[in-house]
């Protein structure tokens, strides 16, 4: 008992021992408390499923009762802390026989901080892919715009009516300013 007890509370990770017959939780260690922001003696003997969202804690339920006869698993969930919010954990559940009377093993691993990290790789990613694109852009444009400025330029020296010269002003400030959104395109993308 002793042993069991230093262990069980010497997880990291926040653990609960659930009853396989009735689903109620009959131990839970400090991380537990932790996790969920209540005392022990408001987690022990309430059914498992009530620290998962109610729109969620029937499935999850299932899930984790589910490894009571079967092999160890793993799941990705949420549970509801005493105040209402919800927390991403990663659950460990494994079944276990003590005395005759199966038990379901449950870790629960807090990943709010995993989640975080990885929305901010996507997010970075997303800009990433945004920038290279933008620079096809460019690089596309300025290929395009080259050959215009040059034949304005070119237009410009020989003789033409002022209608041709109105024409080619208002042509080479327009690939001007297009030339210009690409340097600024540019300038972003690096």
């Amino acid at each position: 008992e002793h042993k069991y007890r230093h262990l069980f509370n010497s997880l990291g990770d926040a653990a609960f021992l659930i009853e396989l017959e009735s689903g109620r939780v009959v131990d839970a260690n400090q991380q537990a408390e932790n996790l969920l922001g209540r005392p022990r003696a408001e987690i022990l003997g309430r059914d498992h499923g009530s620290f998962f969202p109610p729109d969620k804690a029937g499935e999850f339920r299932v899930r984790v009762v589910g490894h009571g006869a079967g092999a160890a698993a793993g799941f990705e969930a949420e549970v509801e802390t005493a105040a209402r919010q919800r927390v991403p954990v990663h659950v460990s559940a494994a079944p276990l026989t003590l005395l005759g009377r199966t038990f379901v093993v449950c870790l629960f691993r807090d990943i709010t901080q995993f989640k975080t990290l990885h929305e901010e790789l996507l997010r970075a990613q997303r800009l990433e892919s945004v920038g290279a694109l933008a620079s096809g852009i460019t690089h596309d444009l300025n290929n395009a715009l080259t050959p215009i400025l040059f034949a304005t330029e070119l237009l410009r020296v020989q003789p033409g009516g002022p209608n041709e010269q109105r024409l080619l002003d208002t042509m080479g400030r327009s690939a001007a300013r297009a030339a210009q959104i690409v340097r600024q395109l540019l300038t972003f993308v690096r």
